[in-house]
């Protein structure tokens, strides 16, 4: 008779919280081959030593033991340890714990972890993990597997004194609710955005938190015929420019363009890209206020997945709140290195840095606290299932701007929703599943904000950057430029 799930479950849990030992932070090497080689050279090199004679030999060096940080036998080996006349394995599992204690101090090693068990109950472990693999898809098995960690954790807490960190209770809680999330294993969500990632597919990078204080302007550009991309790819390598796309419309390129103030953002408008060769005429709108953020919705996972992993949304700050601090040069530097991949590991970032992995850790706290450091992730539209975008000029009454913004900037469809000066006051770039959204889309703008006038709209024929990543034709990432307002606008 099969296993029921319950008890193949409940196996493969106690199996993970069997292995906590093994995942005990404070270890560093395992020593199974008493013979190897690299033995003395890691432990010169200062690492925690934890000893686990099994199979005991009839050559074992007592010496290793002063080599021995942690040891960890079961009942025979430590029988054989004690090698004295007369003392066998019954008269261990008898022993008072003040007389094992001192029996155990007598090896003069820091940590002894005794193993004790019958022989049904050593046995009984590998019968349930085979009947439980029988039982469970070997995803199920692989998604319980993963809360070896947090068994290790609670046992290290538990059993060895270990104590508890907000950095370890956290990891804790990131498995769990990607556990519950996603329905897969860690590895294979890493597996999966590996893959992602390396076919150019999705990627996470550094972006201006909502208090960085910077100047924004969108970009429209009527080009000349035949040189629209052209123009596109020009406009696209320079760093100043975040985001560029070929649209339909009275205007052929759409661009989003940043730099630290205005008087570098004038510079860049009216000395830099108004001469690149192709253009014909151009139309500058300067970002007033930003609604819109890099936290968006695309309806992938349920609302009680997202809560799951998220707290809640806090209150959104006011747009007269916003861009009031300024990166440092070493901000900046962090900054850069983080478009390149918003993933990266401490220890990779501290070397090009020419810092320590604790200042990087303490500099990137300080800056995704205080508001002037985000990070977004991004991904090819058609294999998200949006592959219609939209550019929208939106004419809105001062005094509902704010309101309409807000609301607009809260759809799951929006990505940027922006105030600026120019005929119409208010910027919406969407995507959509299908094309024939658009007019429902419409519809709920004429329905839901009848003080909103569409006065311009466009589709988006193929975008070329999406924030520093230039893009193929099916919108996958072929290169990096980083996204850099603070470069000189004009090669001196």
């Amino acid at each position: 008779m099969a296993l029921p799930r319950f008890f193949a479950c409940a196996y493969l849990l106690l199996l993970a919280a069997s292995s906590a030992l093994a995942a005990a932070p404070s270890s560093s090497v395992f020593l199974e081959d008493l013979t190897s080689p690299e033995l003395a050279a890691r432990i010169r090199a200062g690492v925690t030593t934890v000893l686990n004679p099994a199979p005991m030999r009839s050559d074992f060096d007592d010496r290793i033991l002063d080599l021995t940080d942690v040891l960890i036998p079961n009942e025979t080996e430590f029988v054989t340890l004690v090698n004295r006349r007369g003392f066998t394995e019954e008269k261990l599992r008898t022993m008072a714990p003040a007389e094992l204690h001192r029996l155990c101090r007598a090896f003069d090693v820091p940590t002894i972890i005794l193993t004790l068990a019958t022989g049904v109950l050593v046995a009984l472990p590998f019968l349930l993990l085979n009947r439980s693999l029988e039982v469970l898809a070997a995803s199920t098995a692989a998604l319980l597997l993963n809360l070896v960690p947090v068994f290790a954790v609670v046992s290290a807490v538990a059993l060895l004194g270990e104590p508890l960190s907000v950095v370890t209770v956290g990891g804790g809680a990131c498995i769990l609710a990607g556990l519950t999330v996603l329905g897969i294993s860690a590895v294979t969500a890493a597996r999966r955005w590996q893959r992602l990632t390396g076919e150019g597919r999705a990627w996470v990078s550094s972006a201006p938190g909502p208090r960085l204080a910077l100047a924004a302007a969108i970009y429209e550009v009527e080009c000349s015929p035949g040189r629209t991309a052209e123009v596109g790819r020009t406009m696209a390598a320079l760093p100043q420019v975040a985001s560029v796309y070929l649209t339909a419309g009275t205007f052929d390129v759409v661009a989003l363009v940043m730099a630290p103030g205005m008087s570098a953002l004038s510079e860049l408008l009216l000395d830099r890209l108004s001469v690149t060769p192709g253009i014909s005429r151009v139309r500058s709108n300067i970002v007033t206020n930003w609604y819109s953020d890099v936290h968006w919705r695309l309806g992938a996972i349920s609302t009680g997945q997202e809560l799951s992993v998220r707290p809640g949304d806090t209150a959104r700050e006011q747009p007269s709140e916003r861009r009031t601090l300024q990166f440092d040069q070493e901000d900046r530097e962090l900054y850069l290195a983080l478009q390149h991949d918003g993933r990266a590991r401490y220890v990779d970032l501290a070397e090009p840095l020419g810092t320590s992995e604790q200042l990087v850790k303490r500099r990137l706290d300080k800056l995704t606290r205080n508001g002037t450091l985000a990070f977004r992730t991004d991904f090819t539209r058609t294999d998200g299932g949006w592959p219609t975008q939209l550019v929208l000029w939106l004419l809105v009454p001062d005094d509902r701007l704010a309101e309409v913004a807000g609301e607009i900037a809260r759809w799951r469809e929006t990505r940027i929703c922006a105030s600026a000066l120019g005929p119409a006051n208010l910027l919406v770039k969407l995507q959509l599943h299908r094309l024939d959204d658009v007019e429902p889309l419409f519809a709920r703008i004429r329905d839901t904000l009848p003080v909103a006038t569409v006065a311009d709209r466009r589709l988006v024929l193929r975008p070329v950057k999406s924030w520093g990543r230039l893009l193929d034709t099916e919108g996958r990432c072929t290169q990096v430029v980083p996204v850099d307002p603070w470069a000189p606008a004009c090669d001196r």
